[in-house]
């Protein structure tokens, strides 16, 4: 009676783990079907389409880590964020980057958020506010 216990509160504690754990990777498009990507920050829209530009920052959004948050609304429940549009050809992928205690996200709606390095961020924001 004791070990089918035992047996059973290990297998209660998995579950509880491993719905504690990190989301999954972002998903994003493959980099031949981006046409351009605009960028809107405050209401003003900067269209990219330098294919250097794009696929930096594609690269700092795929390498973005995982966390544990969850993304459940359209758009971020914080004051600011900046809008990344991914135009593609045949459709549109947004996503969202924000500043929030010092660390950098970017969110994809319902499918998670990810922690964004301080470079690539920059990188949105410089060309964002300097086009």
């Amino acid at each position: 009676m004791k070990s089918t216990a035992a047996i059973l509160l290990t297998v209660i504690m998995c579950f509880v783990l491993a719905s504690c754990g990190k989301a999954d990777p972002i998903v994003l498009p493959d980099r031949d079907n981006i046409a351009n990507i605009s960028v809107v920050i405050d209401g003003e829209i900067i269209y990219h389409e330098d294919s250097a530009w794009i696929d930096c920052v594609m690269s700092g959004i795929a390498d973005a880590e995982p966390t544990s948050k969850e993304s459940v609304h359209d758009v971020p429940q914080v004051d600011d964020y900046i809008k990344l549009n991914i135009q593609l050809y045949g459709g549109v992928s947004t996503v969202f980057a924000y500043e929030k205690d010092g660390k950098y996200y970017i969110e994809q709606p319902y499918q998670g958020i990810y922690e964004l390095d301080s470079d690539t961020y920059s990188r949105i924001i410089e060309l964002g506010v300097n086009k």
